[in-house]
């Protein structure tokens, strides 16, 4: 499935990508397109132990969201390891963007009203 505003694991990371940081006039396209990189602070000097620590720390933290705020469950054959790991594959790629997340965050998580 591509990026979309009407997918419900789609439109959670969107939300909170954009609260977490603080921008407010970027429409879902463009934060669609915002790198793994910027998703978790990585900048230019960073270990990769560091860049490790930034994946995790991130991945912990939409797991988190998702669950604690936005009520989400884990699917059929996914627990909070292997969501968590799901993530992590994506935010270690640095080719990778947060539209390349939101499938495998819609494939480890049911949101409210997909229950």
């Amino acid at each position: 499935m591509s990026w979309n505003s009407n997918n419900t694991a789609h439109a959670a990371l969107y939300s909170f990508e954009k609260w977490n940081h603080n921008v407010k006039r970027k429409n879902f396209e463009t934060v669609g397109n915002w790198s793994t990189d910027f998703l978790i602070g990585f900048v230019a000097g960073d270990s990769a132990t560091v860049r490790q620590e930034k994946v995790e720390s991130h991945a912990r933290k939409l797991d988190q969201v998702f669950t604690a705020l936005f009520g989400a469950v884990y699917s059929n054959g996914f627990k909070r390891i292997s969501a968590i790991s799901s993530m992590e594959s994506i935010l270690n790629d640095q080719g990778k963007t947060l539209a390349d997340l939101g499938d495998p965050v819609d494939e480890a998580y049911k949101f409210r009203g997909e229950l």
